[in-house]
């Protein structure tokens, strides 16, 4: 039978040392591109490519499994089943059908509460990693989470989208229902966090959820604002590096309203990592479906732009300047639409287009 695996962290490393250990013609492994890494910043191979050297396989790096020439070279090498421990990138149905009998997911962590990104982190996060309980810090300590073991627990979460998050927070002291206006999944960790610390000084019930539904992000980041004509604009233009702008990707993509625009700028500072980091986010807007990609800057231009097409966003354009962007997107911007403004701040300063933005006398 022939497997093909993909994987690329040490987690997989184990996934496909077993195959091979079992004696399956692993015909080939797919894993994510060589990186930059530590100061130097020299580009490292993935641990299951340095495993998978060594055992003489052949080994594919694609920068995206969306592209037609990827697929055929999978196509060619025939599998009989496909195996996939944490390879790192999504996989379209086109994929999915090629292996003759299965393809199976190797997952790390507990299924179906974790199926995102980083397990493992979030287990531990959310207090579900039984190995917390054996810790014995010589310090008072509060855990906070979703698991039942947390003396500070998470319970009716509700992702409500760019409106932000809704749960309810339960102590040994009080139970909180708790609105916090701001959107993604960590907030309402921190929230959570919040309460503890609240109730130690003493706050009130009432204090307390009052609290957390005023709470409002500082100048620039993350503020999710509200423009005539239903009009959403995200306005996170303080600064940017390739996760914070995935992670605002992600957070646009909730968005149902409208069509779903982001504007960005170049991101700067990123040394030997400059090119693959643009390329993300480039791959990641047409992966997540975002409609329309306004790029702004040299970096994009090379980098950010072509992974943006080659990953199946249907309208890509690039800017020389701030204030066409701005331009062009004041012309898209419909009814309903919701646009992300992203960038690293003093080479682009995106803030000003968002201060124009909201003089912009819409319909």
């Amino acid at each position: 039978m022939r497997v093909v695996f993909m994987g690329t962290p040490d987690f997989a490393v184990s996934v496909l040392r077993r195959l091979v250990e079992d004696k399956w013609q692993v015909a080939a492994v797919y894993t994510q591109p060589d990186k930059p890494k530590n100061r130097g910043m020299k580009l490292v191979p993935t641990p299951v490519k340095e495993y998978a050297v060594t055992c003489g396989i052949p080994v594919y790096q694609p920068e995206s499994c969306r592209d037609e020439a990827v697929l055929e070279e999978l196509r060619a090498l025939e599998p009989d089943v496909i195996v996939v421990a944490a390879y790192g990138k999504l996989l379209p149905q086109a994929l999915l059908d090629i292996p003759k009998q299965a393809i199976i997911n190797v997952h790390s962590s507990i299924l179906p509460q974790y199926r995102g990104a980083a397990p493992i982190n979030w287990a531990v996060l959310n207090g579900d990693d039984v190995l917390l309980n054996t810790l014995q810090p010589k310090c008072d300590t509060v855990r906070c989470g979703r698991s039942e073991t947390c003396a500070v627990r998470i319970t009716e979460l509700e992702d409500l989208g760019l409106e932000g998050m809704r749960c309810t927070v339960v102590t040994d002291q009080e139970t909180y229902p708790l609105t916090i206006p701001a959107p993604g999944v960590h907030m309402a960790l921190l929230s959570a966090l919040a309460v503890a610390v609240a109730e130690r000084l003493g706050l009130t019930e009432e204090e307390i959820v009052q609290g957390v539904a005023s709470y409002a992000p500082a100048d620039n980041r993350l503020r999710v604002e509200r423009l005539p004509g239903g009009r959403l604009m995200i306005n996170d233009s303080y600064n940017a590096n390739p996760r914070s702008v995935q992670a605002d990707l992600r957070i646009l993509a909730h968005h149902t309203g409208g069509k779903r625009i982001a504007m960005l700028g170049d991101m700067t500072e990123l040394g030997a990592a400059e090119a693959a980091g643009h390329r993300d986010v480039g791959r990641l807007a047409g992966e997540l479906g975002i409609e329309a990609l306004l790029a702004v800057g040299p970096r994009s231009r090379e980098h950010m732009v072509p992974a943006a097409k080659a990953a199946g966003c249907p309208d890509v354009r690039w800017f020389e300047t701030r204030d066409e962007a701005r331009d062009a997107l004041v012309e898209m911007f419909a009814p309903g639409d919701a646009a992300l403004l992203k960038a690293s701040h003093f080479l682009n300063r995106f803030d000003l287009a968002a201060d124009d933005l909201r003089r912009y006398p819409f319909p």
